[in-house]
């Protein structure tokens, strides 16, 4: 899935490029390249971050950014460990707890120790905040504001809403395609510890059919769309733009 390069490329950019590829699957690529005898044939796909090989995310990213200790919070306040840096979680990842630090915290409660889950970071404190349950309510989000990193993106879901046309939206990679219910412009200010460098104009807002869970602030969005007069047509890439953390929206 290309999506996550092709979004960020302008629309008019495509009118002068050829895909001599492009009505075949990668399957069928590969089956030519054997019988061509081509040496990368067989080779397996690539994955992870490009250009970096096998090596896990923690270990990669702590080569570049050192450890940063905070505490980990859950949505009481009350304190249940420390963690070694927050770019080291994202949201919606399980955090171990220690269940001496949970007892602590709570020791009017008995039982088996709750399963813990990111639910948001504060950089300024170096705090992680995690809620009880992979699918706690604060977890789950039916609404989310995008900085659009798309060339004119505003324009192209206009004319594209103007053609009947129905939108999807995906949250990460791979991810689940979620509908688009209806989409808004609107003023974002950004919230304390967030700092953007390359995005100026009016943020997008769009709001979803049914909840999406881990929404996560700082990733990337894709938004596609399908016509119904496509429909056996895989659905075209719209645009993107980076996921905003919640904050103060003038409409």
């Amino acid at each position: 899935d290309q999506s996550y390069f092709l979004y960020r490329v302008a629309h008019r950019q495509w009118s002068r490029v050829l895909f001599p590829l492009s009505q075949l699957t990668k399957a069928e690529v590969r089956q030519l390249a054997s019988q061509l005898g081509l040496s990368n044939a067989k080779r397996s796909d690539s994955m992870g971050i490009c250009f970096v090989g096998k090596v896990a995310y923690r270990q990669f990213i702590s080569l570049w950014l050192p450890e940063a200790e905070g505490p980990i919070v859950d949505l009481e306040g009350r304190v249940l460990g420390q963690h070694q840096g927050i770019h080291l979680y994202t949201i919606g990842e399980h955090v171990a707890i220690d269940g001496r630090r949970f007892a602590a915290a709570y020791p009017e409660q008995r039982g088996a120790l709750p399963s813990y889950y990111v639910q948001a970071k504060q950089p300024d404190a170096r705090r992680l905040i995690v809620a009880p349950g992979a699918d706690h309510p604060t977890l789950m989000s039916d609404q989310l504001t995008l900085s659009p990193a798309t060339p004119d993106l505003w324009s192209e879901l206009e004319l594209a809403k103007q053609s009947g046309a129905t939108f999807y939206l995906r949250i990460r990679h791979l991810g689940q395609l979620y509908t688009v219910a209806s989409f808004e412009q609107n003023q974002w200010q950004s919230p304390s510890g967030w700092q953007l460098t390359d995005w100026e104009g009016p943020a997008i807002t769009f709001n979803l059919t049914e909840r999406a869970r881990a929404v996560a602030p700082g990733q990337h969005a894709v938004i596609y769309a399908s016509w119904p007069t496509e429909a056996q047509r895989p659905k075209a890439v719209i645009g993107g733009g980076m996921i905003l953390p919640d904050a103060i929206i003038k409409r």
